[in-house]
């Protein structure tokens, strides 16, 4: 019997590590075996749960440990003062709508009046320009809108795809965001799908192509063996 061990390289948190099982692969081909052990943290995407605004860590809503879907909701932020800022953006935005409305009535009359030799072209000149700053400022209010709603979002912090979720890193009540870092919540760990590399000797390489060819080499995988599966990457 030949068996081989791949090493791993773990360049995940300790904590994420701790919750990922040892699984087994077992590859028979005639009376010699080669025994593949992984475990999972192999070429896994790992990313931190990050709060991306200031506030009260209002509760967490997954269980730690646990798989969790792409969208989940994991974490909920204070949303008061996002809140207001939100209402403040609106009402300002408002407040824009309605300038630039009195200045592109004002211009239009003036230039009624420009064409009856009643104004100047300077007075015609500064109505236009007032329309135009008007208008800007309706941009401007609209941008700050979109980053008031954007803010907003970043209170509920969701899974960015489907994984294994470690513990939490920060209770419930703590200020997160302090001093404008991004404080860490959570690891979240991509498993699904795993690669596993692993360099068996010519010979068995040989053995095991031929043998999958033949759909003569059974496969043990998590406890489920499979006697007639083939062996696709190797």
């Amino acid at each position: 019997a030949v068996e081989r061990q791949i090493d791993t390289v773990d360049t995940l948190p300790a904590q994420a590590v701790e919750r990922h099982r040892r699984h087994t692969a077992r590859l028979a081909v005639d009376s010699r075996v080669l025994l593949l052990e992984v475990e999972r943290g192999a070429d896994e995407i790992a990313v931190d749960v990050r709060a991306r605004v200031r506030g009260y860590l209002r509760a967490r809503r997954y269980v730690e440990g646990q798989p969790v879907a792409a969208g989940d909701v994991l974490f909920e932020i204070d949303p008061s003062s996002y809140e207001v800022q939100l209402a403040a953006a609106n009402g300002q935005l408002a407040e824009a709508r309605a300038t630039r409305l009195r200045a592109d009535q004002d211009f239009t009359r003036t230039k009624e009046l420009f064409e009856k030799g009643v104004v100047s072209k300077s007075v015609l000149d500064q109505q236009r320009a007032e329309r135009d700053v008007g208008a800007a400022a309706v941009q401007s209010a609209e941008a700050a809108v979109a980053a008031a709603q954007l803010d907003l979002s970043y209170c509920t912090v969701r899974a960015p795809f489907a994984g294994q979720i470690g513990r939490a890193l920060v209770d419930p009540g703590n200020l997160v965001g302090e001093s404008g870092q991004d404080t860490v919540l959570a690891n979240i760990v991509q498993v699904d799908p795993i690669h596993v590399y692993f360099a068996p000797t010519e010979r068995d390489h040989l053995d095991v192509l031929r043998g999958a060819k033949q759909r003569r080499i059974p496969q043990q995988r998590a406890g489920i063996e499979d006697r007639h599966q083939p062996v696709a990457a190797v």
